[in-house]
């Protein structure tokens, strides 16, 4: 991971602006998401912030349907302080979201559900249009509201939404202060078996374990490359990116937005998350179950309906899914670096060995 230079970034972005279609349906071919957030502010984990802007540097390259605060006092409040940066970067005159067909901020903030009664109606709507792609629930945060969504759709309704949660089930003994049969932090206990057994037709990647190759090393020590990152950004990438660093000055640890990577990768199949992508490799481990996938067994022995009768080995299991994240990371950090070179208006990025 290197740095940008400033010295002749216009001319890259306005080549890049130029072959940008401006027309008012820019978005309509992108993937069609709605995002659930346990952003908050004064607690909680700061990477939902760092996610929330990570998202809105790629507010182009998705088509957001909504943002849903878990929490709508706190919640709205972090949701807001990222939008005001977003606004403050998108009408600064010398970068280049509107010359990339960046959604406006108040378009954004019309996305913005403040009640969740609304917000489950949002989702509805989504679902009953008349839109052939599918609707991505990427949940960052408690699975309880994915329930309330999905048992208010029709079965066909519900045939349209595609939901990519972050988390793990089971707290296991190694990794989460767990003994392997603790539920899990933000409603993945009782609400994630909600989803499983009353939901088993709908389309959903589980991405357990995985997204720790986001940051972190097989040893679980945090990546020089993420370290690098959060440096970048703050020096970089105007008010998002100094936000990004505020908010955790450690590392870019933005490890919600792994399910955003899934959608961002050009390379990737949409339809098979079993083929890899920049947010790992997934494993349908369930006949019965065509729509399920989640991490990798790594060829090890591993007991997919009860993990805790094969806990011995998890951590091998833990280390296969994140190795499938740590391959992808160069690949996703040069073309993130290329954005903000677009973004932000510097020189090309000069690329490191990745560590």
């Amino acid at each position: 991971m290197g740095s940008c230079n400033k010295s002749n970034l216009r001319s890259v972005a306005q080549t890049d602006a130029q072959t940008t279609d401006p027309g008012p349906s820019i978005l309509s071919d992108k993937p069609r998401i709605i995002v659930i957030s346990d952003i908050q502010v004064g607690k909680g984990d700061p990477d939902d912030r760092q996610s929330m802007a990570h998202l809105m540097m790629y507010a182009n390259e998705v088509d957001i349907r909504g943002i849903w605060p878990d929490n709508l006092d706190i919640g709205l409040e972090g949701t807001e302080i990222v939008l005001d940066h977003y606004d403050e970067d998108y009408n600064n005159p010398a970068y280049q979201f509107q010359s990339l067909n960046y959604p406006s901020p108040e378009y954004i903030r019309s996305k913005v559900f403040s009640d969740h009664d609304q917000a489950i109606a949002a989702v509805r709507s989504e679902a009953q249009a008349d839109d052939p792609r599918p609707l991505y629930m990427l949940v960052w945060g408690g699975t309880h509201r994915v329930v309330q969504s999905l048992e208010k759709l029709t079965p066909e309704e519900q045939g349209k939404i595609r939901l990519i949660s972050i988390g793990t089930y089971l707290r296991d003994n190694a990794f989460a202060d767990g003994d392997g049969q603790k539920y899990n932090w933000n409603a993945w206990g009782e609400s994630r078996m909600d989803i499983w057994n009353r939901f088993p037709e709908v389309w959903w990647l589980e991405m357990d374990w995985s997204w720790n190759g986001m940051a972190f090393n097989q040893d679980l020590s945090i990546a020089n490359a993420a370290k690098e990152l959060n440096q970048l950004l703050a020096e970089n990438a105007g008010a998002l990116g100094g936000h990004i660093q505020e908010v955790f000055p450690k590392y870019f640890r933005s490890l919600d937005t792994n399910s955003l990577l899934y959608l961002l990768d050009p390379a990737n199949d949409l339809d098979d998350p079993t083929g890899g992508s920049w947010a790992g490799q997934y494993h349908r481990p369930f006949a019965d179950r065509p729509n399920y996938y989640t991490g990798i067994d790594g060829g090890y022995d591993w007991a997919y309906d009860n993990p805790a009768s094969t806990w011995q080995n998890a951590r091998d299991v833990f280390v296969a899914r994140m190795q499938t994240c740590i391959d992808q990371r160069s690949a996703w950090h040069q073309s993130f670096q290329q954005k903000v070179v677009q973004l932000y208006g510097h020189d090309a990025v000069e690329s490191a060995p990745e560590t």
